[in-house]
């Protein structure tokens, strides 16, 4: 004997077709469906966050590090590695004094129009001896014209300031340079090649044979009857006796 067994059928589906399920079969795969949702709309939210970003597609760095030498290419100046167009964020000062006196690094805060100032608010290094060197790190620059300088009046006055160009471009800071001392070199004579002339003067003396009675003097004058020879001009020396 063969057991039939009864299926009830759906109210909705009278005629048992299979394209309807019994109301627990019809829960149960509700429910699946939703788990089925969820897990590929979980699947798109970790493949979302898996997108790379602009910055790391291009290799764009996450900060900026400026090499900073104080004191060069003069005492009284600093040379930047890099000072124009740069990206807004984070950025990384390596300061070193390359001179012979005591300096510092200032970057003032707030944006300028050009580097008209010669103190502010900012981040400030220590003070660094010749041969010393520091790092400053500053992060969230804003796109701007930055100035940087020097904390010391002396210095700054002296030409030790220049700009920063986050965003933008900006001129290389202008050096001022010592005047140069000026010395005078004096010019070697050189001797002429004429000789001197010489001129001599020659003294021709006229001898007169003495006369009797008398005395001649040297000059040529004769005097005669006369017995001394003081009466010829001169002294003793300049006459002849006869």
């Amino acid at each position: 004997m063969v057991e039939m067994s009864e299926r009830r059928l759906s109210p909705r589906d009278p005629a048992g077709s299979s394209s309807w399920l019994d109301p627990i079969e019809s829960k149960g795969a509700i429910k699946r469906l939703w788990v089925s949702l969820f897990a590929a709309c979980l699947g798109c939210a970790v493949s979302i966050a898996r997108v790379p970003t602009a910055s790391s597609v291009s290799g764009t760095p996450q900060r900026t590090v400026i090499e900073v030498v104080a004191g060069e290419p003069t005492e009284f100046a600093f040379t930047l590695s890099r000072f124009s167009l740069l990206s807004p964020g984070t950025f990384v000062f390596k300061i070193r004094n390359a001179g012979t006196s005591t300096h510092d690094f200032v970057l003032c805060e707030n944006p300028v129009k050009n580097a008209a100032r010669n103190s502010c608010f900012g981040y400030q290094s220590r003070d660094l001896e010749p041969g010393e060197s520091t790092t400053i790190t500053i992060t969230s620059i804003a796109k701007g014209i930055y100035e940087f300088l020097s904390a010391d009046p002396g210095d700054v006055t002296s030409g030790m300031k220049g700009l920063l160009g986050v965003g933008v471009a900006v001129k290389e800071p202008h050096v001022k340079t010592a005047p140069v001392p000026v010395t005078s070199t004096p010019t070697p004579t050189t001797p002429s090649s004429t000789s001197p002339v010489v001129t001599t003067t020659t003294t021709t003396e006229t001898t007169t044979a003495p006369q009797a009675g008398g005395y001649i003097c040297k000059q040529g004058h004769l005097i005669q009857g006369v017995s001394t020879p003081q009466l010829c001009q001169g002294t003793q020396g300049d006459i002849d006796s006869g």
